[in-house]
């Protein structure tokens, strides 16, 4: 096997892992749907928040299940099918992933809102919950991958230098494998990644680096915490959240899986906008982490607003599987 067919077994493997869907490298999986690596992002997203919106603009929906089993779930015009999704997973413990909502029996989509679909107050959506089966569901998209740019930092310790980019100090991934995406030609222009090499300095209007974890548990474990004190999760609502801190991200929020014996741990390495408005910093005294937080509240592929880029793949052996046991 070549080196980068392991890298899409290792890859196919991590998003299995992340996304509850068995995705396999493109020679197994002839005739299924590709998937991206977009579909990780959203496997982070929460519920909308309530805090600062008028009582007056909040109104209760019904979601029932063909079983008989019903919930009430507080809403805006403005919540999105996802948010309602993400809503029934964190306070019910029903994978988003397998939840397919419908109304007046037509299947409603995670990008419309409930003004799109014209869900009225006291309206009702039903649940269906997606069969699960031992079958290969996705193929991954090699197209996505990009290895010229791949970088291995598993055995590349600190050298004493101080890196950084955007204007902010990019804390390299020791320790970890990192697979590229192909990102050059994707946006606008590639300013924002900035000129290629090992370099200390950053560059003019290139975008700062930040470090993602794709574990819905985690975000279930923000919404328990309540990130006390501050509410302030609550108050921006809806984002994509990251950290210039790969050491906490691999704490808190990388997923673990087995591969060949081994155990992994899965993160993404970004850029952020650091616009002012699309970009808001969260220092670690007010987390519970101990590390700063960086929140992207208007990233929205929808809209074509794209504020956190992810451009590698990371993963950490973090020792065999038998051994952990």
């Amino acid at each position: 096997m070549s080196m980068f067919e392991a890298d899409l077994e290792l890859i196919s493997a991590g998003f299995t892992a992340v996304l509850g869907y068995q995705v396999v490298p493109p020679s197994r999986g002839h005739g299924l749907p590709k998937l991206s690596v977009q579909e990780l992002l959203k496997c982070t997203y929460v519920p909308r928040s309530m805090e600062g919106i008028d009582t007056g603009e909040v109104f209760d929906i019904n979601v029932k299940c063909i079983n008989g089993w019903q919930i009430t779930i507080q809403v805006t015009y403005d919540h999105t099918i996802a948010n309602i999704k993400a809503d029934i997973e964190i306070n019910h413990d029903i994978p988003a992933r397998d939840i397919r909502l419908m109304f007046d029996g037509s299947a409603v989509e995670d990008h419309q809102s409930v003004r799109d679909i014209g869900i009225p107050k006291g309206g009702r959506l039903f649940l269906m919950l997606r069969l699960r089966g031992g079958c290969p569901e996705f193929q991954l998209d090699p197209d996505l991958l990009d290895p010229p740019y791949d970088y291995d930092f598993t055995y590349v310790r600190e050298d004493g230098n101080v890196y950084c980019r955007g204007g902010k100090e990019y804390k390299r991934p020791y320790g970890w494998k990192r697979i590229a995406l192909k990102v050059l030609g994707k946006y606008e222009d590639d300013t924002w990644l900035g000129p290629d090499g090992i370099r200390t300095q950053g560059a003019l209007g290139e975008w700062p680096v930040s470090y993602h974890g794709t574990d819905i548990q985690a975000a279930r474990s923000i919404i328990a915490s309540g990130y006390r004190p501050g509410p302030w999760w609550f108050i921006l609502g809806k984002a994509i959240y990251s950290s210039p801190s790969l050491d906490m991200v691999e704490q808190h929020y990388a997923k673990s899986f087995e591969h060949g014996g081994n155990t992994y741990k899965i993160a993404l390495q970004n850029r952020i906008n650091p616009s002012p408005g699309h970009f808001e910093a969260v220092p670690a005294a007010k987390t519970w982490t101990g590390a700063e937080h960086w929140l992207s509240p208007k990233h929205d592929t929808e809209k074509n607003i794209h504020d956190i880029r992810p451009y590698g793949l990371l993963f950490k052996n973090i020792g065999s599987y038998c051994n952990l046991q």
